[in-house]
């Protein structure tokens, strides 16, 4: 399956995930590698990255601001373990609004503040 159609049906997703995918169509590592870097032109990814490894969350036109792009990069971010999962987490548990100082206890990140901030403001845009 081609990249294009894989996030057509499976939505926005990590591009460890698309190249696992391709992998098990039969694709050796590094020609996943080198499919996801040429289709770069055809997919948009996040403009910031949060996901370790030097992964990225890339999508389509039109499936960006939609509950299947949140939803993915909610899920993304939990497979990765990232810091940002957690804060989102606990705004959410919180009713989605808290001061900047409570949100700095919450998420258990002070030192993170700055991109969580960022990653909210995006997934609010």
């Amino acid at each position: 399956m081609d990249i294009i159609s894989l996030l057509r049906i499976n939505g926005p997703m990590l591009s460890s995930k698309i190249k696992e995918n391709l992998m098990k169509d039969g694709c050796t590592d590094e020609v996943a590698r080198q499919r996801i870097s040429r289709i770069a032109k055809q997919t948009k990814k996040l403009s910031i990255n949060f996901f370790p490894k030097r992964n990225s969350f890339l999508y389509l036109d039109g499936q960006e601001n939609t509950s299947q792009y949140f939803e993915n990069l909610i899920k993304a971010l939990k497979e990765t373990n990232s810091v940002h999962y957690y804060a989102i987490v606990a705004l959410a548990a919180w009713g989605g609004k808290v001061s900047i100082e409570k949100f700095k206890v919450l998420s258990g990140a002070p030192q993170h503040v700055r991109n969580i901030r960022i990653l909210i403001i995006c997934c609010l845009n």
